[in-house]
């Protein structure tokens, strides 16, 4: 057989783009795992080569924008596994019991009855998605948790607010203007920059993010992206971290155009240097 990249066969480096993997290397016991962007439908294939398995998996469900910011924001904006605070943009939405069950009806059914769940459990609906940080998601991969008092509370946790993050999801689609922030944050600050234009349209969801978190992070920053959080909003004054530091400047529809950064547009100012684009006023 003839090998492509990295010495996989080619049939399988082919049609890597078209899906998700995880590779086995079953001498050494590690796990990893390449995520792609994107990806079409498939069957699961498996090729064996020398000491490990190559297992394609194919990725059934994409989580809309506002599914994901529904789950973000229902379960505290922390991941469920390390607890750490996790940003809106480079979370993951994590299936407790992995969606690969889908897959193996029969082991679906054993694993459904050892946690005590119905036969007719949503693998893919609010009560199975948490949110989870991108480390913690790639540790857990596939794996099936024992039914222990921790998972089954997690699981619990997720179906009581099931109902609320679907209303909160049906929400957020019907505003159109949170639903352009989203898309907007999704597309943006990819190459580590933010603009006057991202800014001005990420303004409606911080707005609605106020409102809609829960109450007991009112006072804790909204962590939009790994670059841009807002730390606070008080007086008419809104302080952010940016690439370039953290800063503060005035917020609402009237902003004077000596307060703007006359290279990005921020009102977001560290002394005399701009912590959006990082433009001294005196460069």
């Amino acid at each position: 057989m003839s090998r492509g990249k990295a010495g996989f066969p080619e049939k399988i480096v082919n049609r890597l783009p078209n899906y998700v993997f995880i590779q086995h290397l079953e001498m050494s016991n590690y796990l990893a795992r390449l995520r792609l962007k994107q990806f079409t439908l498939g069957t699961i294939e498996e090729d064996h080569h020398k000491n490990s398995t190559i297992t394609l998996i194919m990725s059934k469900y994409k989580h809309s924008l506002a599914q994901r910011y529904a789950v973000y924001t229902t379960h505290g904006e922390k991941c469920y596994l390390c607890k750490k605070p996790i940003d809106l943009k480079s979370m993951e939405v994590d299936h407790i019991l992995p969606e690969e069950l889908l897959n193996d009806k029969p082991r679906l059914e054993r694993i459904l009855e050892l946690f005590g769940l119905p036969v007719d459990f949503g693998i893919n609906t609010f009560n199975n998605w948490l949110p989870s940080c991108g480390p913690c998601n790639i540790r857990k991969s596939s794996i099936v948790f024992h039914p222990s008092p921790i998972i089954q509370v997690e699981i619990q946790r997720a179906i009581n607010k099931a109902s609320h993050a679907s209303e909160l999801a049906q929400k957020t689609v019907r505003k159109s203007e949170i639903t352009k922030a989203l898309n907007t944050l999704e597309r943006a600050i990819d190459d580590g920059t933010l603009s006057a234009t991202v800014l001005k349209d990420l303004e409606p969801l911080i707005t609605y993010h106020v409102e809609e978190r829960n109450p007991e992070l009112q006072n804790e920053p909204i962590k939009l992206s790994p670059i841009f959080e807002v730390i606070s909003e008080r007086d008419g004054v809104r302080t952010i971290k940016g690439p370039y530091g953290i800063g503060g400047g005035p917020i609402g529809p009237d902003i004077h155009s000596s307060f703007r950064c006359s290279n990005c547009g921020s009102v977001a100012w560290n002394g005399a240097r701009c912590v959006v684009c990082g433009m001294a006023d005196d460069d």
